[in-house]
């Protein structure tokens, strides 16, 4: 009696395709997260511009004139701090810039740096968009967005 003898392993072929399958699909989640980080700084700054917007229109309400700062610093007026929350001023997160323009009367935000020139394009493109921020809204050479506040261009008075 003779017996079959049955090969029950894979072959390379299979084992290629398998191996190819694996690394298409990891390649298709790190392209997800990478694109998920970029819409949540995104959505960070946004959330943060309108948080920092917020104080400010409330600060003009109560005083008449938004908190003067001629040079942009990160050291928020104190009398602001009042009027955001408690992640945005000192010692919370990544700090924003701010600056009061008496000139042009323009408020101007900030953002904390971005990985590189195009993910702070795409942030200011988006904020714009939302219409948080001017169009003559710019990009710093170390990747900020400088936001200058729609709702407060040609208002603001700087106090």
């Amino acid at each position: 009696m003779k017996l079959l003898k049955s090969n029950r392993g894979f072959t390379l072929v299979e084992l290629v395709v398998v191996i190819a399958v694996i690394a298409l699909i990891m390649a298709g989640v790190a392209l997800s997260i990478g694109m998920g980080r970029k819409a949540g700084s995104v959505s960070s700054a946004a959330s943060k511009m309108r948080t920092i917007e917020a104080g400010l229109h409330e600060y003009k309400t109560y005083k008449g004139a938004i908190p003067a700062q001629a040079e942009m610093s990160t050291t928020w007026p104190v009398a602001l701090e009042a009027y955001v929350s408690s992640e945005l001023r000192a010692g919370g997160a990544e700090p924003h810039g701010y600056q009061c323009a008496a000139a042009t009367k323009t408020a101007t935000i900030r953002t904390p740096a971005f990985t590189n020139a195009a993910e702070a394009g795409d942030v200011k493109t988006k904020l714009i968009d939302q219409g948080l921020c001017e169009s003559d809204s710019t990009v710093t050479a170390a990747n900020e967005v400088d936001c200058v506040v729609a709702t407060l261009k040609g208002t603001a008075g700087c106090i």
